[in-house]
């Protein structure tokens, strides 16, 4: 009466000491007292042991039919066998039998647009593969161009003669800019740029006209961007520093603020 019992926890024991012995290297694999797991298989989700199998055998599903079997290590993976006939039951994570051929386990990396996550997942060529799944692809920007604006209203008959501005990159890693990169744009063509582009995480740009100019469009930021580097427009503020915005005679005019108008990753 206590035979079967007995066999089933006889068969158990070889099994967890042949798995453990012989198929360690495959780390997809765990043994416990129900048998053998394969977490990553979609045709054989378990293996349990069964007690009319020969010593060391498992329960292995195959077509809906429960069969005694064997399991046995493979290239990044384990397969299951039922007489003669072997099947990848388990690949290691991010590997899979994509040729279909036993004899070289799970030889292929779902990394690539061929294979993205899974056998046969191809992306569009307009999309690579992150992490097993097919998702736009990422284009190294060369350059940020950012535009700065004044804001706010001018007094009739005012004209703005002077802006002293700081604009902030945040964060600056990757980011480069030179003096030749600053320019007068917009409303404030033809002004006279004064900068300092010793620390680009915060450029100071004053814009100087004698002859006044009409709110607007005032300067022109080309950062240079280096590979590995994604800034975006939300990296980017400006803010009034020093005397502020003023009048072709010196007096800060009330009300006129900047901002940025628009910054363009290319």
């Amino acid at each position: 009466m206590k035979s079967k019992p007995i066999a089933m926890w006889i068969c158990l024991v070889a099994l967890l000491f042949i798995s453990t012995v012989g198929f360690a290297a495959p780390n997809s694999v765990s043994v416990g007292v129900s048998g053998i797991t394969f977490p990553d298989n979609s045709v054989q989700s378990k293996a349990a042991v069964l007690p009319g199998c020969t010593s060391g055998g498992v329960l292995v599903n195959i077509s809906g039919a429960w069969l005694c079997g064997t399991v046995m290590p493979i290239s990044n993976g384990i397969a299951t066998c039922v007489g003669s006939v072997c099947a990848v039951s388990a690949c290691l994570p991010g590997l899979g039998n994509c040729d279909g051929n036993l004899a070289n386990g799970c030889e292929t990396a779902l990394t690539s647009t061929l294979n993205c996550g899974a056998c046969g997942n191809t992306c569009a060529a307009s999309q690579s593969c992150v992490s097993g799944v097919c998702q736009p692809a990422v284009v190294q920007p060369a350059l940020a161009i950012v535009k700065v604006r004044t804001t706010g209203t001018l007094p009739v008959g005012t004209t703005i003669g002077g802006v002293n501005a700081i604009v902030s990159a945040t964060p600056s890693v990757g980011l480069t800019i030179a003096p030749s990169d600053i320019s007068a744009s917009g409303a404030g063509t033809g002004s006279i740029i004064v900068d300092n582009t010793s620390n680009v995480a915060s450029i100071n740009v004053a814009i100087v006209n004698t002859g006044g100019i009409q709110a607007g469009e005032i300067a022109t930021l080309t950062y240079h961007v280096a590979a590995g580097t994604f800034p975006t427009a939300s990296n980017f503020i400006v803010a009034l520093t020093g005397g502020g915005v003023i009048d072709t005679n010196s007096v800060k005019i009330p009300g006129i603020g900047v901002s940025i108008l628009s910054v363009t990753i290319q």
